[in-house]
């Protein structure tokens, strides 16, 4: 989660907050501005009127299914003892917020109190300074994280769900991680986060620090099959840190000490190496969205287009050496040669020219229910990680007791016309309708669907659908997998569009 920077007037008043319109959450804390909803749980820049302290305060309805887990993973993570970590000041199970009359009194929270840090999150820093770190101060930021992690596992937490945003640079330059107890709670279901999901978290933190490109948001869907490399976006990055890399993600790495011991080799390998400029060229910038052309792309831009102009000059030969024959074939090009040459996408790999769109809206339908499909989960399904799950409710029956379908409605924000749809189901066996449609209340009955997944055999399904146009998309779910638990429960991790 993303803590508040301080600042402007209300920094200088936030002590100050005595009068009868205050927010005041258990009668201690005074809420001056919600800087953030994080899957539900409202996070508020506030003050400990007893400490006398700024502070930041997170909120949780004590109905919330996940409240409990909230609380005790906050309570184990309370004890951390390390001075990187963002201390849990207090955790308070069940209190009021006094203060507007907006019914706000009449809902009982857990609370979770942190000490603010001053400074910026990870994703603001690349943001504004994109390619001004060097590869050896990269590396460096890389390893104090990982010396960070390492010291917590020793102590028996793990963060869960390790973003660049819950890595937060201080005004003095220090290295600080927010979200221990928080992130796990509010993304992971009905389970504790483990050594191998901080380790591969760790690894996409240090892909995108390298490299100003988030590895999964950001990259061509065929990234995600292919072994995706460091070295493919930024051109000074050596075989042994894609090696590194690579294994974070398959499970090389059994520990965090694994992780520290190579990347401590790493940075003493690198303290001499010769800086070259990283050569990024951004043709896509929209909230951290960027694809990077580098030299060694070039070179295998320059040798494909030298392949297609080789292939087209012989069969210019056979053509001219067939023309004193009484047969003249009527076609020479085989159908893989004929057409448009083809462009790259950033990964180096030849698609057709396309762009893809990440969508910034969506939320749960459930027209045919009560309205309601677990929707603080539902931007789990956009948010760039494919370990994170929109999931169903529990159903006793694989067609969801008779329902005709739920699902997740995709606000694409104009009319558009996708052309090809990715979607990344957490379990196979899912039977799904697509709609597109120009209105939020889409419908279904009778209506030709946009595309259709039957018994969906694999977790990454990515199909071209019928070129139509609208502004909503809808992932409508007709067929549930089984659970563990014997219910039947359906699940999206992550939804790509290609216009």
């Amino acid at each position: 989660m993303q803590f508040p920077k301080r600042g402007g007037d209300s920094q200088n008043n936030i002590g100050n907050m005595g009068d009868t319109n205050t927010r005041c959450f258990a009668q201690r804390y005074e809420l001056d501005i919600q800087i953030d909803d994080y899957l539900g749980a409202k996070v508020w820049r506030a003050y400990d009127s007893k400490l006398e302290i700024p502070v930041t305060v997170l909120l949780l309805p004590d109905d919330d299914s996940r409240s409990e887990h909230l609380i005790n993973s906050c309570l184990e993570a309370a004890e951390l003892e390390s001075p990187n970590v963002v201390a849990i000041n207090n955790v308070i199970q069940h209190n009021f917020v006094a203060g507007f009359d907006d019914g706000s009194q009449d809902h009982s929270f857990v609370g979770i109190v942190s000490e603010e840090v001053s400074g910026q999150n990870l994703t603001e820093l690349l943001a504004r300074t994109r390619d001004e770190f060097s590869l050896i101060e990269t590396l460096n930021y890389a390893n104090e994280l990982a010396h960070v992690l390492q010291s917590t596992h020793s102590q028996g937490v793990t963060h869960g769900h390790l973003r660049t945003s819950d890595v937060l640079i201080t005004d003095s330059h220090t290295l600080r991680l927010a979200g221990f107890g928080i992130c796990e709670s509010l993304v992971l279901e009905n389970r504790d986060a483990d050594v191998f999901d901080d380790i591969r978290d760790f690894g996409l933190v240090t892909f995108e620090l390298l490299t100003c490109v988030k590895p999964f948001a950001d990259c061509d869907v065929r990234c995600l099959e292919e072994d995706l490399r460091p070295s493919m976006v930024r051109r000074d990055i050596q075989i042994d840190i894609d090696e590194f890399f690579a294994c974070t993600q398959n499970g090389t790495y059994a520990s965090m000490s694994q992780v520290v011991e190579d990347l401590d080799s790493l940075v003493a390998r690198y303290k001499g190496f010769k800086v070259i400029e990283p050569q990024h060229i951004i043709i896509q910038n929209a909230n951290l969205v960027g694809a990077f052309l580098t030299k060694t792309k070039l070179r295998a831009v320059t040798a494909c287009l030298l392949i297609l102009l080789g292939f087209g000059a012989l069969s210019l030969i056979m053509l001219t050496a067939s023309f004193g024959t009484r047969a003249v074939p009527s076609a020479m090009l085989p159908s893989d040669f004929a057409g448009p040459t083809p462009s790259f996408t950033n990964s180096g790999f030849p698609v057709a020219a396309s762009k893809y769109f990440y969508p910034s809206t969506i939320s749960d339908y459930d027209p045919l229910g009560d309205g309601q499909e677990n929707p603080n989960l539902a931007r789990l399904a956009i948010d760039g990680n494919l370990k994170s799950t929109w999931r169903t409710e529990h159903y006793k029956e694989i067609n969801l007791a008779g329902k005709a379908g739920v699902g997740l409605l995709v606000d694409l924000g104009k009319t558009l016309k996708p052309n090809a749809l990715f979607i990344h189901f957490y379990t196979p066996g899912h039977n799904a309708k697509l709609f597109l449609s120009n209105s939020a209340n889409v419908e279904v009955a009778g209506v030709k669907p946009y595309g259709q997944v039957f018994k969906s055999a694999k977790l990454k399904i990515f199909m071209n659908v019928n070129a139509q146009s609208g502004r909503y998309l809808l992932i409508w779910l007709t067929r549930l997998p089984k659970g563990t638990d014997g219910n039947f429960v359906g699940g999206v991790n992550e939804i790509q569009v290609r216009l």
